[in-house]
Protein backbone atom coordinates (compact mmCIF):
# COMPACT_ATOMS: atom_id res chain seq x y z
CA UNK A 1 0.00 0.00 0.00
CA UNK A 2 2.50 2.46 1.06
CA UNK A 3 5.01 1.07 -1.59
CA UNK A 4 3.21 2.34 -4.54
CA UNK A 5 2.75 5.72 -3.46
CA UNK A 6 5.11 8.64 -4.86
CA UNK A 7 5.70 10.15 -1.78
CA UNK A 8 6.48 7.23 0.53
CA UNK A 9 10.14 7.14 -0.15
CA UNK A 10 13.09 9.25 1.18
CA UNK A 11 13.19 11.25 -2.29
CA UNK A 12 14.55 14.99 -1.44
CA UNK A 13 12.01 16.39 -4.15
CA UNK A 14 9.03 17.57 -3.04
CA UNK A 15 6.22 15.80 -5.27
CA UNK A 16 3.47 18.74 -5.46
CA UNK A 17 0.17 16.09 -6.22
CA UNK A 18 0.73 14.18 -3.25
CA UNK A 19 -2.90 14.17 -2.06
CA UNK A 20 -4.16 14.05 -5.57
CA UNK A 21 -5.46 17.57 -5.29
CA UNK A 22 -2.74 19.52 -6.87
CA UNK A 23 -4.92 22.42 -9.62
CA UNK A 24 -2.21 22.39 -12.33
CA UNK A 25 -2.10 18.36 -12.17
CA UNK A 26 -5.22 17.76 -11.60
CA UNK A 27 -6.29 20.28 -15.03
CA UNK A 28 -3.63 18.11 -17.36
CA UNK A 29 -4.76 14.87 -16.26
CA UNK A 30 -8.68 16.14 -17.13
CA UNK A 31 -7.36 17.34 -20.31
CA UNK A 32 -5.46 13.81 -21.07
CA UNK A 33 -8.72 12.07 -20.47
CA UNK A 34 -10.75 13.79 -22.08
CA UNK A 35 -8.10 13.56 -25.32
CA UNK A 36 -8.22 9.38 -24.24
CA UNK A 37 -11.43 8.76 -23.41
CA UNK A 38 -10.72 7.74 -19.81
CA UNK A 39 -12.72 8.22 -16.57
CA UNK A 40 -11.41 11.17 -14.92
CA UNK A 41 -11.93 10.91 -11.12
CA UNK A 42 -8.67 13.19 -9.05
CA UNK A 43 -10.39 15.28 -6.62
CA UNK A 44 -9.41 18.99 -7.56
CA UNK A 45 -8.81 21.83 -5.05
CA UNK A 46 -9.04 25.65 -5.60
CA UNK A 47 -9.36 26.26 -2.25
CA UNK A 48 -8.08 29.80 -0.80
CA UNK A 49 -7.57 28.80 3.32
CA UNK A 50 -5.22 27.05 4.88
CA UNK A 51 -5.48 23.62 6.88
CA UNK A 52 -4.35 23.25 10.53
CA UNK A 53 -4.01 19.95 12.04
CA UNK A 54 -3.11 18.72 15.40
CA UNK A 55 -2.64 15.32 16.62
CA UNK A 56 -2.54 14.55 20.12
CA UNK A 57 -1.20 11.66 21.73
CA UNK A 58 -3.93 10.47 24.81
CA UNK A 59 -2.75 10.92 28.15
CA UNK A 60 -0.92 8.00 30.38
CA UNK A 61 -3.07 4.91 30.46
CA UNK A 62 -3.30 1.96 32.36
CA UNK A 63 -2.66 -1.18 30.37
CA UNK A 64 -3.66 -4.10 32.45
CA UNK A 65 -7.34 -3.97 31.82
CA UNK A 66 -8.81 -7.27 29.61
CA UNK A 67 -11.31 -4.76 26.86
CA UNK A 68 -10.39 -1.21 25.83
CA UNK A 69 -13.01 0.29 28.18
CA UNK A 70 -11.10 -0.57 31.31
CA UNK A 71 -7.37 0.69 29.51
CA UNK A 72 -8.47 4.12 30.83
CA UNK A 73 -6.34 7.11 31.22
CA UNK A 74 -5.03 7.19 35.13
CA UNK A 75 -5.33 10.16 37.26
CA UNK A 76 -2.37 11.60 35.64
CA UNK A 77 -3.41 11.16 32.34
CA UNK A 78 -6.74 12.96 32.88
CA UNK A 79 -4.46 15.62 34.39
CA UNK A 80 -2.19 15.73 31.30
CA UNK A 81 -5.35 15.95 28.62
CA UNK A 82 -6.75 18.92 30.73
CA UNK A 83 -3.24 20.96 30.60
CA UNK A 84 -3.08 20.11 26.61
CA UNK A 85 -6.57 21.47 26.39
CA UNK A 86 -5.73 24.52 27.75
CA UNK A 87 -2.25 24.54 25.83
CA UNK A 88 -4.92 24.81 22.82
CA UNK A 89 -6.47 27.77 23.35
CA UNK A 90 -3.30 29.67 24.31
CA UNK A 91 -2.41 28.40 20.75
CA UNK A 92 -5.18 29.13 19.05
CA UNK A 93 -4.31 33.07 18.60
CA UNK A 94 -6.52 33.39 15.68
CA UNK A 95 -9.40 32.57 17.59
CA UNK A 96 -10.09 29.63 14.62
CA UNK A 97 -13.09 27.25 15.58
CA UNK A 98 -12.65 23.98 17.05
CA UNK A 99 -13.19 20.44 15.51
CA UNK A 100 -12.00 17.91 17.79
CA UNK A 101 -12.03 14.60 16.89
CA UNK A 102 -10.76 11.31 18.36
CA UNK A 103 -10.11 7.27 17.61
CA UNK A 104 -12.96 5.05 18.92
CA UNK A 105 -9.98 3.64 21.65
CA UNK A 106 -11.22 4.61 25.54
CA UNK A 107 -7.97 6.05 26.31
CA UNK A 108 -8.25 8.64 23.41
CA UNK A 109 -11.88 9.46 23.79
CA UNK A 110 -11.13 10.48 27.28
CA UNK A 111 -8.52 12.55 26.07
CA UNK A 112 -10.78 14.26 23.53
CA UNK A 113 -13.21 14.72 26.01
CA UNK A 114 -11.26 16.73 28.59
CA UNK A 115 -9.80 19.03 25.67
CA UNK A 116 -13.32 19.90 25.22
CA UNK A 117 -14.02 20.11 28.28
CA UNK A 118 -11.07 22.97 28.72
CA UNK A 119 -12.19 24.72 25.29
CA UNK A 120 -15.67 25.35 26.63
CA UNK A 121 -14.75 26.25 29.84
CA UNK A 122 -12.17 28.86 28.37
CA UNK A 123 -14.50 30.07 25.06
CA UNK A 124 -18.31 28.69 26.25
CA UNK A 125 -19.31 30.30 22.84
CA UNK A 126 -17.36 28.07 20.51
CA UNK A 127 -19.49 26.07 18.42
CA UNK A 128 -21.08 22.80 20.43
CA UNK A 129 -21.49 21.06 16.95
CA UNK A 130 -18.16 20.51 16.65
CA UNK A 131 -17.46 19.94 20.00
CA UNK A 132 -19.52 17.00 20.00
CA UNK A 133 -17.54 13.87 19.91
CA UNK A 134 -16.67 12.34 16.69
CA UNK A 135 -15.09 9.60 16.61
CA UNK A 136 -12.53 7.71 13.39
CA UNK A 137 -11.89 4.09 13.89
CA UNK A 138 -9.17 4.22 11.21
CA UNK A 139 -7.04 6.51 13.67
CA UNK A 140 -7.16 3.61 16.66
CA UNK A 141 -3.29 2.30 17.67
CA UNK A 142 -1.72 -0.05 15.61
CA UNK A 143 1.72 -1.05 13.68
CA UNK A 144 1.77 0.64 10.43
CA UNK A 145 4.31 -0.73 8.51
CA UNK A 146 7.70 -2.86 9.52
CA UNK A 147 10.29 0.44 11.12
CA UNK A 148 14.01 0.29 10.45
CA UNK A 149 15.68 -0.45 12.06
CA UNK A 150 13.99 -3.24 13.55
CA UNK A 151 14.46 -6.35 15.79
CA UNK A 152 12.28 -8.25 14.63
CA UNK A 153 11.92 -8.95 10.98
CA UNK A 154 9.19 -11.40 10.68
CA UNK A 155 7.27 -8.75 12.56
CA UNK A 156 3.52 -8.55 10.51
CA UNK A 157 1.84 -5.51 9.91
CA UNK A 158 -1.87 -6.04 10.05
CA UNK A 159 -2.57 -2.19 10.77
CA UNK A 160 -0.67 -0.88 7.86
CA UNK A 161 -3.75 -0.36 5.51
CA UNK A 162 -6.10 1.30 8.27
CA UNK A 163 -3.37 3.76 9.38
CA UNK A 164 -2.71 4.71 5.71
CA UNK A 165 -6.69 5.05 4.50
CA UNK A 166 -6.42 6.85 7.81
CA UNK A 167 -3.57 9.32 6.66
CA UNK A 168 -5.58 9.87 3.49
CA UNK A 169 -8.65 11.08 5.03
CA UNK A 170 -6.73 13.09 7.48
CA UNK A 171 -3.92 14.70 5.36
CA UNK A 172 -4.70 16.74 1.87
CA UNK A 173 -5.04 20.44 1.08
CA UNK A 174 -8.47 22.11 1.58
CA UNK A 175 -11.19 21.02 -0.52
CA UNK A 176 -13.69 23.39 -2.26
CA UNK A 177 -16.09 23.15 0.79
CA UNK A 178 -18.60 25.86 1.61
CA UNK A 179 -17.24 26.34 5.33
CA UNK A 180 -15.28 30.15 5.24
CA UNK A 181 -13.83 30.17 8.21
CA UNK A 182 -10.12 28.17 8.33
CA UNK A 183 -10.48 25.44 11.05
CA UNK A 184 -8.49 23.90 14.25
CA UNK A 185 -8.45 19.85 13.61
CA UNK A 186 -7.60 18.34 16.61
CA UNK A 187 -7.02 14.69 16.50
CA UNK A 188 -6.94 12.64 19.78
CA UNK A 189 -5.01 9.36 18.95
CA UNK A 190 -1.90 7.35 19.01
CA UNK A 191 2.15 7.54 18.97
CA UNK A 192 2.11 5.23 16.22
CA UNK A 193 0.04 6.55 14.36
CA UNK A 194 0.79 10.42 14.94
CA UNK A 195 4.81 9.02 14.27
CA UNK A 196 3.47 7.51 10.83
CA UNK A 197 1.46 10.48 9.55
CA UNK A 198 4.77 12.43 10.49
CA UNK A 199 6.91 10.66 8.03
CA UNK A 200 3.96 10.36 5.37
CA UNK A 201 3.11 14.39 5.85
CA UNK A 202 6.99 15.82 5.61
CA UNK A 203 7.52 13.16 2.46
CA UNK A 204 9.98 10.74 4.83
CA UNK A 205 10.27 7.45 4.40
CA UNK A 206 7.76 5.57 6.62
CA UNK A 207 10.20 3.08 7.72
CA UNK A 208 11.42 5.75 10.19
CA UNK A 209 8.60 6.02 12.08
CA UNK A 210 9.95 4.11 15.33
CA UNK A 211 12.65 6.69 15.76
CA UNK A 212 10.42 9.26 17.06
CA UNK A 213 9.31 9.20 20.44
CA UNK A 214 5.72 11.46 21.27
CA UNK A 215 5.14 12.61 25.07
CA UNK A 216 1.51 11.54 26.50
CA UNK A 217 -0.82 14.67 25.40
CA UNK A 218 1.75 16.44 23.53
CA UNK A 219 0.68 18.58 20.71
CA UNK A 220 1.79 17.79 17.19
CA UNK A 221 0.70 20.31 14.69
CA UNK A 222 1.12 20.78 11.06
CA UNK A 223 -0.42 23.49 8.57
CA UNK A 224 -1.27 22.62 4.93
CA UNK A 225 -1.44 26.08 2.83
CA UNK A 226 -3.43 26.59 -0.39
CA UNK A 227 -0.36 24.93 -2.37
CA UNK A 228 -0.16 22.05 -0.69
CA UNK A 229 3.01 22.89 0.90
CA UNK A 230 2.81 20.63 4.37
CA UNK A 231 4.73 22.59 7.15
CA UNK A 232 5.11 20.61 10.54
CA UNK A 233 5.20 23.67 13.56
CA UNK A 234 5.43 21.50 16.57
CA UNK A 235 6.43 17.80 17.41
CA UNK A 236 5.27 16.40 20.85
CA UNK A 237 5.40 19.96 22.39
CA UNK A 238 4.53 18.99 26.04
CA UNK A 239 5.83 22.54 27.26
CA UNK A 240 2.35 22.67 29.27
CA UNK A 241 3.22 19.75 31.55
CA UNK A 242 4.96 20.08 34.97
CA UNK A 243 7.82 18.00 34.46
CA UNK A 244 6.48 15.90 37.28
CA UNK A 245 3.62 14.26 34.99
CA UNK A 246 5.82 14.73 31.87
CA UNK A 247 5.80 10.82 30.88
CA UNK A 248 5.60 9.03 27.28
CA UNK A 249 5.71 5.43 28.81
CA UNK A 250 2.58 4.05 29.69
CA UNK A 251 1.50 2.60 33.56
CA UNK A 252 1.90 -1.71 33.07
CA UNK A 253 1.89 -2.69 36.37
Amino acid sequence: YVQRTPAAHADPEWHANWDGRDPETVRNDFRASRLLGTIFRTQRSDAHKDRHIVLIRHGEYHTKGKTDTQRSLTDKGVRQAGLCGLRLVELNRNQLDYNVISSTMRRAEQTAQAIREQILNKQPNAPSHELSGYKLRSLEEGFPILPDPYHNKDRVCRDGLTIEKAFRRVFHRADNSSRSREQLEVYACHANVIRYFVCRGLQLSPQAWLRFSHYHSGVTWFTIDKQGRVTMKLYSDSGHLPVDIETYHNIYA
